[in-house]
């Protein structure tokens, strides 16, 4: 085995790691990931009964990552399961302040939050996010954050539930959305399915059984 020493000091060091994980199984793990300008990738993983480890800082349960001036947080997704994940902590899964996320052929099932949200991305310029094929069913609501790019295709939201006034599907602040050929199917909500904070474009998607308890429907001021 070749022993690497590397000095996190040294950003010009740590920035070009590359980190893949392949054909994992993760139960019962706490705070797994934090991650500074490096790039990870998870591959045919399943993911269940993740929390926040209680005795760091870190601000995810899965994974972590603060701000970098230098380079995005590369996070690479597909072929994964998690499911029966019940955070019990003011504790997103995924939080980061700085990330290039690409979630791929993968599903979220029964997997919950208290902090209300699975995932957190949080910056002051533009993070990009692409979900193609995955399917959430029976889960908190996917994102929160702000000054993110989405782009969703092929995908399936469903049987989701919430009695909180929190969006269902994201809360992200100042995004943009990009939403194709996408599914959201008996979900109650008791706001709206997106912050109305962003800018969206909606291409052959459908709505299935959605109730809000709300007046009025946020959803119904997007230009689809």
């Amino acid at each position: 085995m070749t022993n690497h020493n590397y000095d996190v000091n040294n950003i010009d060091t740590i920035k070009s790691i590359l980190i893949q994980i392949k054909d994992c199984y993760f139960e019962n793990n706490r705070g797994l990931f934090h991650l500074l300008s490096s790039s990870i990738i998870f591959e045919n993983c399943y993911f269940t009964k993740i929390e926040k480890n209680s005795y760091d800082t870190s601000r995810g349960a899965l994974f972590h990552s603060g701000w970098s001036s230098e380079n995005f947080i590369i996070v690479d997704i597909k072929d994964c399961i998690f499911e029966n994940i019940n955070i019990n902590s003011n504790t997103p899964l995924i939080h980061s302040e700085q990330i290039m996320l690409t979630i791929n052929n993968t599903t979220f099932s029964n997997c919950y939050s208290d902090y209300g949200y699975l995932i957190d991305v949080n910056k002051h310029r533009y993070s990009d996010i692409v979900l193609k094929n995955i399917k959430v069913i029976n889960s908190s609501s996917m994102f929160t954050g702000s000054y993110c790019r989405f782009t969703i295709e092929d995908s399936i939201f469903s049987n989701m539930s919430f009695k909180k006034s929190v969006p269902a599907i994201s809360n992200s602040k100042y995004s943009i959305y990009t939403i194709k050929n996408t599914e959201f199917n008996n979900i109650y909500v008791g706001n709206s399915l997106f912050n109305e904070e962003s800018t969206f474009i909606f291409s052959n998607v459908k709505l299935n059984n959605i109730t809000t308890i709300l007046n009025h429907f946020y959803i119904l001021h997007i230009i689809m």
